[in-house]
């Protein structure tokens, strides 16, 4: 079988970040028409469809370039951690943004 290159490492690391910032920007827009909830549902399905695609596919090592689409979902999951999820802790702590964020923090390192 034909193999992905040491050539594509980067390139996926750098796909992820692409992703992640083109969504952010479509997902800011989306949940000011529809709420944070399912811009979150969405986001949550990216990260849940990365170990899920595993199993159901035979065998990784043959997708080739289809494995672009696991850095996609890594993308796609990340806009919503980076931009709702950190709203939402906003929104629970209205006046207290230090208390939001280390609230974030901690959840996030505790996880």
């Amino acid at each position: 079988a034909v193999r992905i290159g040491a050539f594509a490492v980067p390139m996926f690391a750098a796909s992820t970040v692409l992703f992640a910032a083109v969504f952010a920007r479509i997902f800011g827009e989306l949940a000011k028409s529809t709420g944070k909830g399912l811009v979150l549902l969405l986001g949550a399905g990216c990260f849940f469809c990365i170990p899920v695609l595993f199993p159901v596919v035979s065998s990784p090592g043959t997708w080739r370039w289809g494995v672009a689409a696991l850095y996609a979902l890594q993308g796609v999951g990340r806009a919503v951690y980076e931009s709702t999820s950190k709203a939402l802790f906003a929104d629970f702590f209205p006046d207290r943004a230090a208390a939001a964020f280390a609230n974030c923090t901690l959840q996030t390192s505790s996880a």
